[in-house]
């Protein structure tokens, strides 16, 4: 209750919250170059956030680096079959 008073909503800073605002930036767009510096102004986080999305989306194979601070969207169907891959592996 506090925090909204301050003018602060821990939700709106949220992993969850912030990961899905960054897809919303890409989504449908293969092969768009993600310039960390400039995504993480537009959404007002701070860089280490942001590393924590892109460290996930990367095991997924849906963003590879390209280099410093920049990296290459490939879409969320790489997710999917990166997961599938996964899955025939264990069987």
């Amino acid at each position: 209750m506090q925090s909204r008073i301050l003018g602060y909503c821990r939700k709106s800073k949220s992993l969850e919250s912030l990961s899905s605002k960054f897809v919303s930036e890409f989504e449908g767009k293969l092969d768009n170059v993600i310039e960390l510096d400039k995504i993480t102004q537009k959404l007002n986080v701070e860089r280490r956030r942001m590393y924590d999305i892109i460290n996930i989306l990367e095991s997924l194979n849906v963003v590879c680096k390209n280099g410093k601070n920049n990296y290459l969207w490939k879409g969320l169907q790489q997710a999917v079959i990166t997961i599938q891959h996964c899955q025939n592996n264990n069987e």
